[in-house]
């Protein structure tokens, strides 16, 4: 959910740009375990900000088990056994070094499931399970990226360091991603919460795909080409 503090600050009946009605919500959302992004010291109250909701391990573990008991994939979910790790290259082709399986190809295709769910309703990526629901885990994704720190800090940076490289406003949608790691069946499972951007989300020109806008129709990310958007969305390019 996307909205501005001030939107939040009517919504509690509380007086717009208003510091005790400020620390009244900031105290509601703390309760509640959302966070805001960006933070409410950042940008002035009307900026739009991305409601990110803090799920315990058990709830994330709880919410995987349900995806997989409702047939996986849907308009809302995507699930994909890896980040950017060519887990078929590396079935066939053993013994190389980790980030030998590392894949531009995946990463775009990511960027692309990204940019889909930001141009419909929203939605999650579900990253180290396949359509068939065998659990692959992520942590050769995040063997092979550079860096230290632990597996949520390393899921963050690579994720980031994709969303940057392939999006034209990359700070605007990493503000409506949020990435979560958790441990399933001992395999560690990244989700990507998404939700909707108030405009497009459009992929760089430069970037490896073919097309630069994407949406999630059923249950695939479609490529429109550019003079097709106003077909799906209620605008006029003229």
């Amino acid at each position: 959910m996307a909205c501005s503090i001030n939107d939040l600050l009517e919504e509690y009946g509380k007086n717009r740009n208003s510091l005790e009605g400020l620390s009244f919500l900031l105290k509601v959302l703390e309760y509640y375990k959302i966070d805001l992004d960006p933070p409410a010291s950042d940008f002035d109250l009307d900026y739009p900000r991305t409601l990110k909701l803090r799920k315990q391990d058990g709830e994330i573990e709880e919410e995987i088990r349900e995806v997989i008991a409702a047939g996986g994939e849907n308009y809302f979910v995507e699930l994909k056994s890896s980040i950017h790790i060519d887990t078929k290259r590396k079935q066939h082709d053993p013994g190389r070094k980790i980030h030998e399986y590392a894949s531009e190809r995946l990463a775009t295709k990511l960027a692309q499931e990204i940019c889909a769910f930001l141009n419909r309703d929203g939605g999650k990526i579900l990253l180290g399970i396949a359509n068939d629901f065998s659990i692959l885990g992520c942590q050769d994704d995040l063997d092979a990226f550079p860096g230290d720190g632990s597996p949520q800090d390393k899921a963050d940076l690579l994720i980031r360091s994709i969303i940057e490289k392939n999006f034209i406003k990359f700070a605007s949608v990493l503000s409506r991603v949020q990435v979560q790691c958790v441990t399933y069946e001992q395999k560690l499972i990244v989700i990507l919460r998404i939700a909707r951007m108030n405009g497009l989300a459009l992929l760089k020109e430069d970037c490896p795909s073919s097309c630069q806008l994407y949406l999630r129709i059923g249950t695939s990310a479609q490529p429109i080409k550019l003079h097709e958007v106003e077909d799906y969305y209620l605008v006029s390019l003229k």
